[in-house]
């Protein structure tokens, strides 16, 4: 469906026309207020989403995630040049989210996007680092929205990769295939081993074995090892054995009946006070008021009574 010139559009895009750099502000936004850092523009990814945008108006929206040249989106991304990061033969790390209505307005289309995992994933996954965007409106008042994401190698450069033919499998996965299918992947929660020391990952829609085998840094063989995989096949709410870790041995230092790798905690000693007597002072310095000391005491007692009585006498016969 072609525009109509300018000048002659309709009322639907003379007024508040949104805009593909609002578009990508409203994303960032709300990448902010999850505590996400913000994508960065990037002008391989303004095209491809200006192009699916007009494709989709041309198409009035049956065109879907299909590309209007038949290729994949990975596919023109490093046509057009993007060091695209990830497993390439899986599509690599990129995603693209559309919508489309009559009117629509940006928040409407950032709401419509947050109602399932998939397109959430597109605007909210710390996994991509770049964003493009594309609006496109027809005469009908119908606006075309598109975002496309993606992460780019940690060099800037390409992958030397030569893209396998539609439909094509490689090691168990069908690449190239049903457009829409891998346009996204969904960030891998690490799990925690449980009470028998196993790590469990419960795999969510979207993820591929290649971007869980990365999470957890093992290999894609030894998680297929661990679970008897026939392929690279994995399927949503599967359980997969990720690895097992081995519990911990107590600590001999320990002492018995403290419980396993519990410090023990040194209390202070506490001082014990008696009570005592108080007994009275002694008479004479030195002395002690004992029983065995009575005969000294009263010894002591005598001879200075006997002392001061001289004195007086000596002092009186003196005057």
């Amino acid at each position: 469906m072609d525009t109509l010139p300018r000048g002659l559009e309709s009322p639907y895009q003379q007024q508040n026309q949104p805009t593909a750099s609002e578009l990508i502000d409203a994303v960032n936004s709300l990448r902010l207020a999850y505590g996400l850092p913000t994508l960065g523009i990037n002008p391989i990814l303004m095209q491809v989403s200006q192009s699916q945008a007009d494709y989709l108006l041309e198409t009035e929206g049956g065109s879907g995630h299909s590309r209007a040249n038949g290729m994949s989106l990975t596919d023109q991304l490093l046509s057009m040049g993007y060091p695209l990061a990830g497993d390439l033969s899986l599509g690599g790390y990129r995603s693209e989210n559309f919508d489309f209505g009559t009117n629509k307005s940006i928040q409407e289309a950032i709401q419509d996007w947050l109602g399932d995992d998939a397109h959430t994933n597109t605007m909210l996954s710390p996994n991509y680092f770049d964003i493009g965007g594309g609006v496109a409106i027809g005469k009908d008042g119908n606006v075309y929205f598109v975002i496309d994401t993606a992460r780019h190698t940690s060099s800037g450069r390409q992958q030397d990769y030569t893209p396998e033919a539609g439909g094509t499998t490689v090691t168990g996965v069908t690449v190239n295939g049903t457009p829409g299918v891998d346009q996204f992947m969904v960030p891998v929660t690490l799990s925690t081993p449980n009470s028998g020391g196993l790590v469990i990952h419960d795999v969510k829609y979207g993820q591929t074995l290649w971007s869980i085998a990365i999470a957890y840094k093992t290999t894609i063989q030894e998680i297929r090892n661990l679970n008897d995989l026939p392929s690279n096949d994995i399927f949503s709410d599967q359980k997969l054995l990720i690895r097992r870790e081995g519990t911990k041995t107590p600590d001999a230092s320990v002492p018995p009946g403290l419980p396993a790798f519990h410090t023990p905690t040194v209390v202070p000693a506490t001082l014990t006070y008696t009570q005592r007597t108080p007994t009275p002072a002694p008479l004479l310095p030195g002395a002690n008021p004992s029983k065995d000391n009575l005969p000294l005491i009263a010894g002591s007692i005598f001879a200075a009574i006997f002392l001061a009585g001289i004195g007086f006498w000596a002092n009186k016969r003196k005057y």
